[in-house]
């Protein structure tokens, strides 16, 4: 199951619109880190236009791989469980979205990208 969230479009959207429309083609954003325990969380940004992104995760097939999304206030947004839910978060809407990746047992590499 994929959910989508959104955020209304802010002022600086139409400048980034028009830098993806003049650097052409698709370009991978990869983001990753290791998780030692329940103790421990990752943090990185994605920047999404009024489009579509799917923010694509791999993590360690024994291990409660979660992810927070907080919208640019620092509201959560949703909390996905990554095992249940799919390895795939979509996300819309122009503005800024902090995932926050946690687990809630076990540990190792996780890695996470999406095309923009």
């Amino acid at each position: 199951m994929r959910r989508t969230l959104s955020l209304s479009v802010t002022g600086w959207f139409f400048g980034l619109l028009f830098w993806a429309a003049a650097s052409g083609g698709a370009e991978t954003v990869d983001f990753s880190g290791y998780l030692f325990d329940e103790r421990t969380d990752a943090t990185f940004d994605v920047y999404a236009e009024t489009r579509l992104l799917e923010v694509t995760f791999t993590y360690p097939a024994t291990s409660d791989f979660r992810v927070k999304v907080l919208g640019e206030s620092g509201k959560e947004l949703g909390d996905f469980d990554l095992g249940a839910e799919g390895p795939v978060i979509q996300v819309k809407g122009g503005g800024r979205f902090t995932f926050v990746v946690y687990t809630e047992s076990g540990g190792g590499t996780w890695t996470a990208f999406y095309e923009r």
